[in-house]
């Protein structure tokens, strides 16, 4: 993620760099960012799936995940501005601005909300205000790089297919979908109820 924020180099079409051109510290720094999110997202999780003692330490390590992803968020932010990136001007230019301009607030907003949470007996709202933050960042990083599917060489429009080939393709997405969402729908409905620190014989 952080070596497609940063850049791919490309010619022709065809990808120039090296194979360790993401072995640089605003990639490594955006790796390390993501893992913190997801133990987040994983240790809120369990707080929904949990009770007891389990779900007593499911809350004790959100609270520190989140506060590590508070700092990895200012860390990454701020790397940003010292590196030579072109997605900063997706976000300082308008109108791309007048979009983001709230976006800080309302991650600080979620940030505040969870920590409240955190203390209280909410179960789902810890997760889902995850999800949010989660979301925060990919529109971020949309608005970043628009319209380039491969980072200032390529638009989303030079990179297309066919009108044929996509048509295709939304059939076998229709087909498909309502499959995998059916599946994963019984897959919830399994394991559904909560698990303490007890175990099963």
């Amino acid at each position: 993620l952080g070596a497609l924020v940063q850049g791919l180099e490309a010619s022709n079409r065809l990808y120039t760099g090296g194979p360790f051109d993401w072995f640089s510290p605003f990639p490594i720094m955006c790796g390390f960012a993501l893992i913190i999110g997801y133990a987040l997202l994983g240790s809120t999780w369990l707080i929904i799936k949990t009770e007891h003692k389990l779900q007593v330490w499911a809350r004790k390590v959100s609270g520190w995940m989140l506060m590590a992803l508070v700092a990895a968020m200012i860390a990454v932010t701020v790397s940003m501005f010292f590196s030579d990136i072109d997605a900063l001007e997706g976000w300082f230019s308008f109108p791309g601005l007048l979009y983001l301009a709230p976006m800080p607030l309302i991650v600080v907003l979620l940030f505040f909300l969870m920590r409240k949470d955190l203390n209280t007996e909410r179960e789902y709202r810890p997760f889902l205000l995850t999800v949010a933050l989660f979301l925060m960042g990919y529109i971020g990083v949309c608005f970043a790089i628009f319209p380039y599917i491969v980072p200032y060489q390529m638009t989303i429009y030079e990179a297309a297919a066919a009108d044929t080939s996509l048509s295709f393709m939304l059939i076998g997405a229709v087909i498909m979908l309502p499959i995998i969402l059916s599946y994963t729908a019984f897959a919830y409905y399994t394991f559904k109820g909560k698990s303490d620190h007890n175990p099963m014989y």
